[in-house]
């Protein structure tokens, strides 16, 4: 099996820590020298890792984990593994997501959300994959509730779609979205701090993929995988700086000229459309003319 450890920090001090992973009897199965693994845990950031382990016997299995900062509060997770009597078709051994990192360009907010899934053929013979795709109802998580301006998403780009595993052997697929958060019209005074806000959280990503396989190319098997994780949110430092203007200039100038209309969200071919008006007389002249500047040619 694949395992992966991702350690999230929402602290704003950075951390030492150390850990290892147990089984059912307790004996300690990573690090594989019995100790413990270290790690610097960045302020709001993680730490993830990965390592194999076999995992043998029809039945369930619970391994665990535990972590530490030198002596302070340990924290523990356990993650339970069935192992069954199968037909040793297609498996999914793993999967991440990378954080999210937002720019500025052209009037918007861009990012691309990238996922990789690890999968595993157990069988003695090739098999072909084909036919990979995303299914429409996925998640962006607290993402999705940007209080102004508007977050749209492109078409999910899949790396590969169609591909062969040798016998025993893996294969990476990487799946990305665009997604922008802009509003349509230049004149929302707290667009972009409501977007500052959202600098150094975290939000979740959910969707489930399909695809077909085959070992003889003539019947063929369908295979779903779901994906679920925690990515951190980030900006780049010129976005920042000059949005937390922004938000300082509106909040002296008038804190009551922005007046806000939720318009509701709506989903055409996978693609999501959401927005909120909002009007602010003196933040128009700052988003249309002088934060663009500001941020395209720095």
């Amino acid at each position: 099996m694949f395992f992966t450890i991702k350690v999230l920090n929402y602290m704003n001090n950075a951390y030492s820590i150390r850990g290892y992973v147990v089984d059912d009897a307790g004996d300690r199965v990573y690090p594989e020298d019995g100790e413990y693994f270290e790690a610097r845990l960045p302020a709001n950031g993680n730490y993830t890792a990965h390592f194999d382990l076999p995992v043998s016997g029809i039945g369930n299995h619970t391994y665990t984990l535990y972590v530490d900062n030198y002596g302070g509060e340990t924290h523990t997770n356990s993650v339970k593994i069935e192992v069954k009597q199968g037909n040793g078709g297609l498996k999914q051994i793993t999967f991440e997501c990378d954080d999210l990192y937002f720019d500025f360009r052209d009037y918007t907010y861009r990012a691309t959300l990238s996922c990789t899934v690890y999968l595993y053929n157990p069988k003695g013979d090739e098999v072909m994959v084909k036919d990979v795709g995303v299914l429409n109802n996925y998640s962006l998580g607290d993402l999705e509730d940007v209080l102004a301006g508007s977050l749209s998403t492109g078409k999910w780009n899949i790396q590969p779609e169609t591909f062969n595993i040798s016998s025993q052997g893996t294969q990476s697929i990487l799946f990305s979205l665009q997604v922008e958060i802009g509003s349509w019209l230049p004149i929302s005074g707290v667009d972009a701090t409501e977007v500052v806000l959202k600098n150094g959280e975290y939000t979740t990503v959910e969707f489930v993929y399909t695809l077909g396989y085959s070992y003889d190319r003539n019947s063929w098997t369908h295979f779903s995988g779901e994906i679920y994780d925690t990515v951190k949110i980030k900006m780049d430092t010129k976005t920042v700086a000059t949005d937390y203007i922004l938000s300082g200039t509106a909040a002296i100038l008038d804190p009551n000229t922005v007046i806000s209309f939720q318009l509701g969200s709506i989903r055409i071919s996978g693609i999501r459309l959401s927005s909120k008006l909002s009007f602010d007389p003196l933040a128009f002249i700052w988003n249309a003319f002088i934060k663009p500047a500001i941020l395209e040619h720095t």
